[in-house]
């Protein structure tokens, strides 16, 4: 049985500060089928039971976890010009294929923006979108703020999937 505040966090929203001022967003955006983006707020929200696989980007911070989960992904990923994405694309396949299994899969870090929509955007690619169909389609489905560190979108375009 589902926790009752589980279903709600599907709608909670979520405020994320920027350099250039504060913007709302939900929490989970679903950005394709079975593949939802997210943040994750230090309010410890539960989980929503639907989500059988977890991708943590944020290293430590997560959500409560009130049901067994398939699969709990965690890797500490910085969102800055010098972040190596060499593990961008093997999480992506992994998330490409755990959502084409037909479990939704959650990819979060802190405000759910970068680090998040660089791994989602590398998944669609992986699906068959070119890189900035890939880029605009995170950015319409989660906020068109997603995706805004320069170096994580140049290296979805340098380096297409095979």
């Amino acid at each position: 049985m589902n926790h009752p505040h589980q279903e709600s966090a599907l709608t909670a929203r979520m405020r994320v500060r920027l350099r250039d001022g504060e913007i709302e967003m939900p929490v989970f955006s679903q950005i394709s089928e079975n593949l939802w983006q997210a943040g994750c707020p230090q309010n410890g929200i539960p989980l929503p039971g639907r989500f059988a696989h977890v991708v943590n980007l944020a290293g430590v911070l997560s959500y409560r976890e009130t049901h067994v989960l398939k699969t709990s992904t965690v890797v500490d990923m910085a969102d800055s010009a010098d972040q190596s994405l060499s593990i961008v694309d093997p999480l992506a396949r992994l998330v490409a294929d755990l959502a084409a299994a037909g479990d939704d899969v959650a990819v979060h870090c802190m405000a759910g923006l970068n680090r998040s929509g660089v791994v989602v955007a590398r998944a669609l690619m992986h699906r068959g979108l070119a890189a900035d169909e890939a880029i605009e389609t995170v950015r319409a489905r989660r906020h068109p703020k997603a995706l805004y560190n320069q170096h994580f979108t140049d290296w979805l375009r340098e380096n297409p999937t095979v």
